[in-house]
């Protein structure tokens, strides 16, 4: 992607237009705005309010691609005050949770991959690998280079790291979510998430080059303390739940979403 498209994404990220939607059900095909300039189709869920607690914030850039969920931030942004702690676990087999956490308040957002098989969803696999031997993997590697292509790969990523930063490239933070077997050839997507004291919001812009941002989000929640969103198209679906918890007398209790609000006659697709 070239950086008059990035430059474009984060530009649209910003508008407030487009369509939006907080529903316990119901879908929202991106396909439908797909010729509309500068639009935003937005979804989110939140929770009701529960006292004074002051509660995790943030703002993030969303990647989808070749079947890996990436979180991006800006490594200068400085950290937003009321957080405490980011914590991202397998938490079974099948589920990765990304944990915000302040003295007296929690959100987890927690993230599943599944795939169509005969007819019916199936959940892919969390990798069993750590970090530490996917990097002793890629050392070893590394060692079985000749020192010629060893050369020509180091001189090739610090033209990029040269280009990169003379073009006005800002450093990133990380954090991905990745699953065995996921196909190479899921849609990929491009938006932003942002959490607030009273719930979550996602933002895609529409109008992108290829097949970007060419899914549907569906809303189907799990119960009434959490929501559950499905980034799907075709055979490939990313299922993420948010909850919300609060801290009282040294135990976490769940807080319940809030009720539903439909969008106004002018918002709706």
């Amino acid at each position: 992607m070239t950086g008059r498209a990035v430059m474009a994404i984060v530009l649209l990220l910003g508008c407030a237009c487009g369509a939006s939607a907080q529903q316990p059900g119901g879908r929202i095909d991106l396909d439908r705005f797909a010729e509309v300039l500068t639009g935003l189709v937005s979804i989110g869920a939140a929770f009701v309010e529960d006292g004074p607690a002051v509660c995790p914030e943030d703002q993030v850039l969303l990647k989808i691609s070749r079947g890996v969920l990436t979180q991006l931030r800006a490594a200068t942004e400085p950290a937003r005050p009321p957080l405490q702690l980011v914590e991202q676990k397998a938490i079974d087999d099948e589920t990765r949770v990304h944990q915000y956490q302040t003295f007296g308040c929690r959100i987890d957002l927690t993230v599943r991959m599944q795939v169509l098989t005969d007819g019916a969803w199936r959940p892919l696999l969390v990798p069993r690998k750590t970090g530490a031997e996917w990097l002793a993997e890629a050392r070893e590697r590394a060692e079985r280079l000749s020192p010629e292509e060893l050369r020509k790969r180091v001189d090739s990523f610090r033209e990029q790291q040269t280009a990169g930063w003379s073009f006005g490239r800002v450093a990133t933070n990380s954090a991905s979510f990745s699953f065995d077997q996921a196909p190479a050839d899921c849609f990929q997507a491009v938006g932003e998430y942002v959490l607030h004291r009273n719930g979550i919001t996602f933002s895609f812009p529409t109008n992108l080059p290829g097949d970007l941002n060419r899914f549907a989000i569906e809303r189907s929640d799990l119960d009434d303390d959490h929501a559950r969103f499905y980034f799907v198209r075709d055979a490939c679906r990313f299922e993420l739940t948010i909850g919300k918890s609060v801290l009282r007398g040294g135990q976490w209790f769940a807080v319940p979403l809030a009720p539903p609000t439909l969008p106004s006659p002018a918002q709706r697709p």
